[in-house]
């Protein structure tokens, strides 16, 4: 992402950190949410998480509307700009 931001600063990078929901918790390796929390969506501009990865990348709780909303402002506060969250019929 630095090479293509070096050669064109308006890139965009949007990023989809899937790797899980809240019915089948994680699915992928146990390095990737690291990852994704760490170096990936530091990177982004915009993501588009669900109600599960949220929570992992903010270290919260996502199962009310209130504590989503709280989930996402901290996200802000990182960088990239969310999109809407999906709801996963967590409460939220």
């Amino acid at each position: 992402m630095k090479r293509v931001k070096a050669a064109n600063p308006a890139a965009v990078y949007s990023c989809d950190p899937v790797m899980g929901n809240a019915k089948s918790g994680c699915f992928v390796a146990p390095a990737i949410p690291v990852l994704l929390r760490d170096r990936v969506v530091p990177a982004a501009d915009i993501i588009a998480p669900n109600q599960f990865e949220l929570g992992f990348l903010t270290g919260t709780e996502t199962d009310t509307l209130e504590s989503t909303l709280a989930s996402v402002e901290l996200v802000r506060a990182k960088g990239p700009r969310p999109a809407p969250v999906q709801d996963e019929g967590r409460g939220g």
